[in-house]
């Protein structure tokens, strides 16, 4: 048989071959291309545009701004584009809010809305009121790449030692005292301190000194005020004791008569100056010689003479005063039988 015959058809049949498969990998890379096109087609554009920023190093996916808050601003540009604001104060977000895009906008106020996302921006007009010493952070993002949750992007509660709202006071038997007024705008949480001490050595009658705390829904008035909490002081009555001689501010060791308190009886040292008087816990007693203070007097008690009284109390309460406009505390030494003269304070803390 003649070789030439054969190997004829066959290498006709590999290059035949050859061809289609080369046909056919051209038409796998259209293909592949084709697909490739089609699916980025059908991506979002954002993502498209989001993706080829994310592979450009000058892309910045958010920026920061701080503003001091001591000057109040209206409608101020923060020229800045994105689609995600975060706001973090460490003042009252009461009063805080932006404008986007246009002045014709309404006013979005943080107080209500923080973050805020959704939506593209490309300015913002800042307002706020006037906050002296407290300071406004934004987070601004783009295309929802920069999040900060509340607690990662700052948090801080604000304690405020207000001034007393009596200072030490002498309240005659059947009498009513109140305290000056504490304005609650943008506070959370109020605890009251009220200490109290007997200013007589006999018992009272019927029921003791009443500490009412008020609350009102107005800023002013006074037919507008509601009780909502009350403690009582005890009737018994009170022993008097007297120092052997001054005691010095610092001193715990105290130096006394015949009289004895027990331990932990709260005693009140009434100075002849009233404003100097204070109370203090006994830890220890040594009976007809002193008694133990468990912190130091804060004060010099004694130099000008003055009385020690045994039955002293402190009430303290917190409440959550969102909801309400003023407080106040009265102390009503006339609700028993039998009144007797007292001593009390009121002070307060605010959270906002």
């Amino acid at each position: 048989m003649d070789e030439n015959k054969i190997a004829d058809p066959f290498l006709s049949f590999l290059a035949n071959l050859d061809n289609s498969l080369r046909t056919n990998e051209q038409t796998m890379r259209k293909l592949s291309g084709l697909i490739e096109t089609q699916v980025e087609l059908m991506r979002p554009p954002d993502l498209v545009e989001l993706r080829k920023k994310a592979e450009s190093d000058a892309w910045v996916p958010y920026n920061t701004k701080s503003f001091a808050l001591d000057t109040a601003r209206t409608n101020e540009l923060v020229g800045i584009e994105g689609d995600f604001v975060q706001a973090w104060t460490n003042g009252n977000y009461e009063g805080i809010g932006i404008r986007f895009n246009s002045l014709n906008n309404d006013l979005v106020y943080f107080q209500r809305s923080n973050p805020i996302y959704g939506f593209r921006f490309w300015k913002l007009f800042l307002t706020h009121t006037a906050q002296s010493g407290k300071t406004l952070d934004l987070l601004i993002g783009r295309q929802s790449s920069a999040f900060a949750k509340p607690t990662e992007f700052g948090s801080k509660i604000t304690k405020t030692i207000q001034t007393e709202l009596k200072a030490i006071t002498a309240v005659a038997a059947d009498v009513q005292s109140i305290s000056s007024e504490l304005a609650l705008a943008n506070v959370k949480k109020v605890t009251i301190f009220i200490d109290h001490a007997k200013d007589n050595a006999l018992a009272s009658a019927g029921q003791g000194t009443e500490y009412v705390i008020q609350v009102s829904e107005k800023a002013s008035g006074n037919d507008t005020w509601r009780s909502l909490a009350s403690f009582t002081a005890a009737i018994t009555a009170p022993s008097t004791i007297t120092l052997d001689a001054e005691e010095a501010a610092g001193q715990t060791l105290i130096e006394i008569g015949v009289t004895t308190p027990v331990v932990g009886d709260i005693v009140f040292f009434k100075n002849a100056i009233i404003a100097n008087s204070e109370w203090g816990n006994v830890i220890a007693i040594s009976a007809g010689v002193s008694f133990t203070l468990e912190s130091g007097l804060t004060i010099t008690q004694g130099s000008a003479g003055g009385t020690i009284f045994t039955q002293g109390e402190h009430f303290v309460l917190t409440i959550d005063v969102e909801a309400v406009t003023r407080l106040r505390v009265v102390c009503n030494n006339t609700k028993g039988s039998t009144n007797r003269a007292v001593v009390y304070r009121v002070a307060a803390i605010t959270v906002v």
